[in-house]
């Protein structure tokens, strides 16, 4: 566990954009929340809890891919985040997992959809769908609509 939070803790903190070294860090943050360890959540827990930088917003994107449902009680705290970007990340995790605390927090960027792509809208759609119990309705009206 180590090794990887080492990593994921050692990128640049303030580099002027994202690069190769966040993404690996980020793949970091993912294999560990996987692991699920109390070790690996702690880490990933104190890197959350620490000041807004690419480091924070490292931990919080590689949560994102995370099998680990355990990982939304880490993320709860963060949809309050004033970082758009980290509240954003735990609303997506927590909808992708049919949390429905994500509910409110997605509801909130579908009604501002035109600051965000497509794809994300979609997504966010799709996640509130599972936090409110509709992927079925909502599954059947897509389908209605393309027939």
């Amino acid at each position: 566990t180590n090794p990887l939070l080492e990593l994921a803790k050692s990128v640049d903190p303030n580099p002027p954009r994202m690069g190769q070294e966040h993404i690996r860090a980020a793949q970091a943050i993912t294999i560990l929340a996987d692991m699920g360890t109390p070790a690996a959540v702690s880490g990933i827990k104190d890197i959350l809890s620490g000041r807004y930088n690419a480091v924070t917003r490292v931990a919080a994107s590689g949560l994102l891919r995370t099998k680990n449902k355990q990982m939304c009680e880490l993320m709860k705290s963060q949809l309050d985040n004033p970082y758009n970007e980290i509240a954003l990340d735990a609303a997506l995790l927590l909808g992708r997992f049919g949390d429905p605390m994500a509910a409110k927090y997605l509801q909130k960027l579908l009604d501002d959809r035109t600051r965000y792509s497509p794809t994300m809208v979609t997504v966010c759609a799709w996640y509130l769908a599972k936090a409110t119990d509709q992927t079925k309705p909502t599954a059947q009206a897509i389908a209605e609509a393309i027939k």
